[in-house]
């Protein structure tokens, strides 16, 4: 988490910096070993950003310093990927005051903390003493920040902390869009991904891994391909001081980006506020920040909880001094970018809990997004079907595709047959869909199948056949039944694609 401290001034004669390093770093081990925790290690990139954000903000005032997307700007030039250290930043004249500041805090240990960096600044009688404590969730091999043209690949590799799985990396480009870049490697916790960088500029990178907690981001970093490093930062625009006021920043700063990008702008939705918002509340009272919380509920059972219905949903949660911070960390995070930008998503709901602890000041924030369900749709499954296969087709800029009885009545046999056996396959004793297909249209070349089981039978997720622009006939069937494996009232829902190209 981040806070900042700012002291009085008063006039004294300056410490030196490095002195002021080694009795803070005591003074955070101490306060571990006190409670019978492992004192974090000391770390090197850690302690390179702590003195650059120090000196920061010697210059500019110890708020602005406390900045999530400057600390993590820091951390990754100086060779780290931890993505959300904790930071705390005190200010002082003398510089005696900054460390006698620092000792008087107790509640370094309160959280988890692997690695610690401790940096100072010191100007005439003004000092600036700042930790960051991190709980380091991955390794990282070195991985270059910098890049001498864009066009080149690199390999990033690391290895997970146990209990993680399921690693993912994504990329935000300098056009703002996102890519997921698959793995190339994958044994045990240790995985490998080549990261390409095409075009020149500032690239965040990111892993995010699956935990208990749920999804998690565990690896942040930066690279420059091609440009000279970042020079300064723009200005920070004023933060909200009420919930509805913070809602309708958020949201136009979510529009704006999917603007940007070509999107579609989201809807506010009173629903999806009021479970962001329960959920917000509930994190700040009972001090965790995860997506499953400490009972084990995840978004799928709060928005069930509220009987929201919806076909696909997604939730992206930030901390930051103010409501925009939070914000500004989750839209420069790749992983949760992608949500934002999510085509799919047609409503959005925002929740905002102040902390008011004058010491630990900081904010969270809950977005929902959410694509809702349509009673009427629900109510006419192969029509449901069919409207999201022509939204994907429209998206992709491919052409639509023609609907076929013959593939129809394939698709209703096959589907009937997977609901019975309870296998939701392409390939099913006794059903050669594939052989049906081609006797039963002249001139096809190629045929895909795909099978879904969801709660709405719009719930139908892009897969390659739908993408595929050789595809030109399509034939749909759905059946509404109960499975033994997938639960009841379930919707079976078979797509076959046809191309004659």
């Amino acid at each position: 988490m981040i806070a900042a401290l700012a002291a009085v001034l008063f006039a004294a004669a300056p410490a030196d910096a490095i002195t002021l390093e080694r009795e803070a770093a005591a003074h955070v081990r101490r306060e571990f070993e006190r409670v019978g925790r492992a004192a974090p290690a000391q770390d090197a990139s850690l302690q390179v950003a702590a003195r650059a954000l120090a000196r920061e903000a010697l210059a500019s005032g110890a708020d602005r310093a406390a900045d999530f997307l400057e600390i993590s700007a820091l951390v990754s030039d100086a060779g780290g990927a931890d993505p959300t250290p904790r930071a705390v930043v005190i200010r002082a004249t003398p510089p005696e005051f900054a460390l006698e500041s620092f000792q008087k805090r107790k509640d370094f240990n309160e959280e988890p903390a692997s690695h610690l960096g401790v940096g100072a600044a010191v100007s005439g009688d003004n000092a600036v003493l700042v930790a960051l404590l991190a709980d380091r969730r991955a390794v990282l091999r070195p991985f270059p920040r910098v890049l001498p043209r864009a066009g080149l690949s690199q390999a990033l590799c690391g290895e997970l902390s146990s209990g993680l799985g399921q690693p993912e990396v994504f990329v935000t480009r300098p056009s703002g869009s996102v890519d997921k870049v698959p793995l190339s490697r994958q044994s045990g916790a240790a995985f490998c991904a080549t990261v390409p960088f095409p075009t020149a500029g500032r690239h965040a990178v990111e892993v995010i891994a699956r935990g208990p907690r749920g999804p998690e981001v565990v690896l942040q970093l930066y690279v420059d391909a091609g440009v000279p490093r970042r020079e300064g930062r723009a200005a920070q625009a004023p933060e909200p001081t009420t919930v509805e006021d913070s809602r309708e920043a958020i949201t136009q700063r979510i529009n704006a980006l999917r603007k940007a990008q070509g999107g579609a702008p989201l809807q506010p939705d009173a629903k999806l506020d009021a479970v962001a918002q329960a959920y917000a509340d509930r994190m700040l009272r009972e001090h965790f920040f995860a997506h499953v919380s400490p009972s084990g509920d995840d978004l799928k059972d709060r928005l069930s909880r509220s009987g929201y219905a919806y076909v696909h949903a997604g939730e992206n949660l930030g901390l930051a001094s103010g409501p925009l911070g939070a914000h500004f960390a989750i839209e420069h995070s790749p992983g949760h970018r992608m949500n934002l930008l999510t085509p799919d998503y047609r409503a959005v709901g925002v929740g905002v809990a102040w902390d008011k602890d004058p010491e630990r000041s900081q904010v969270l924030v809950v977005e929902v997004l959410a694509l809702p369900s349509s009673p009427l749709l629900a109510q006419n499954p192969l029509e449901a079907a069919y409207r999201v296969l022509e939204r994907f087709r429209a998206e992709g800029h491919l052409p639509p595709l023609k609907r076929s009885e013959a593939l129809e009545r394939i698709a209703a046999s096959h589907v009937r047959q997977a609901l019975r056996q309870d296998l939701p396959n392409a390939k099913l004793p006794g059903s050669e869909v594939h052989d049906r297909v081609f006797d039963a249209l002249g001139g096809v070349k190629t045929a895909t199948v795909d099978v879904y089981v969801a709660d709405d039978p719009s719930a139908i997720p892009r897969s390659r056949g739908v993408a595929d622009a050789r595809n030109d006939w399509v034939g749909v069937g759905a059946v509404q039944g109960d499975s033994p494996t997938f639960g009841k009232q379930k919707y079976w829902v078979v797509v076959i694609y046809a191309s004659t190209h």
